[in-house]
């Protein structure tokens, strides 16, 4: 299983998007984790837009105004079912043909 965890400030820009999108056919993961996405609510069609088409997706809006953590699952691989989510985390349970894995991606703000 592969996993894509991408720290990808700047997913508003049409040339993030796009890079996006060729990391995925390219690397083709199961599982891809965005974080620090900074996009509202409003354009979440955008980021969608990225994703091929038969994956599942979280996101933590109801936390967090701007969408800080996205997280896909290509749906023809693993059954997913989010089990917690907060402003700096996702916790899905991902089953797959092979048992059973917890995935969890948590963003941390830095404080200083």
């Amino acid at each position: 299983m592969n996993i894509l965890v991408w720290n990808v400030k700047g997913m508003n820009k049409k040339e993030r998007k796009q890079d996006v999108k060729d990391h995925i056919y390219k690397l083709k993961p199961s599982i891809i984790a965005l974080v620090e996405t900074k996009v509202r609510s409003s354009k979440a069609r955008r980021v969608l837009k990225c994703i091929p088409q038969g994956w599942g997706h979280a996101n933590n809006y109801a936390c967090s105004n701007k969408g800080r953590i996205w997280l896909f699952w290509n749906l023809q691989i693993l059954k997913s079912t989010i089990i917690n989510l907060s402003s700096q985390h996702i916790t899905i349970e991902a089953k797959n043909n092979g048992g059973i894995e917890i995935v969890s991606f948590s963003y941390m703000e830095r404080i200083c």
